[in-house]
């Protein structure tokens, strides 16, 4: 019962309009043409599209994108958080029984996957032009990963709701 009081906390209203600010800025840099979308932002990009961007942005523009990227890093913990939160709000709940562990680390991936595109991107702006070659590689692996790892949480989640609330 312990965790519940935890997770109940992560989704309370308070926590959900820190979670507004965050989701706001996201939005921006989303809707920004092309070369000047933060590569995060993007659902897929090919390696390449790293090099264009850092090279169109000049000095003063990756500074403002190493601090969007810092930024990021907050923002990352905090859907990570409400994800597992609001998972087990929808547990204990609907079905009333805890959140099964696998179901735990499933919610945990998008943040793993977008912790590795996050800090690539920031080694990436901070070394550059001199960032190893595979890093593009691994930052533009990750940002699918990160947004199927969502999608999967959110089918997840709807299944959870439809289908087991009557059982």
């Amino acid at each position: 019962m312990k965790d519940w009081n935890f997770f109940r906390l992560i989704t309370h209203k308070k926590f959900l309009w820190a979670l507004i600010p965050l989701m706001m800025t996201e939005l921006y840099f989303m809707r920004q043409p092309l070369p000047m979308q933060t590569l995060d932002s993007r659902f897929y990009y090919m390696p390449a599209d790293v090099t264009l961007l850092l090279t169109f942005i000049e000095r003063a523009g990756r500074l403002t994108y190493l601090r969007i990227e810092l930024f990021d890093l907050s923002f990352l913990a905090t859907y990570s958080l409400f994800i597992l939160g609001f998972l087990s709000r929808i547990f204990y709940t609907n079905l009333k029984k805890p959140v099964p562990r696998n179901m735990i680390l499933i919610c945990l991936v998008p943040g793993f996957f977008d912790v590795i595109e996050t800090v690539g991107i920031i080694v990436m702006i901070c070394v550059y032009p001199n960032y190893p070659d595979f890093l593009p590689v691994v930052v533009s692996i990750a940002t699918p990963l990160k947004w199927l790892g969502m999608v999967n949480i959110i089918i997840m989640g709807l299944r959870e709701l439809v289908f087991r609330s009557g059982a």
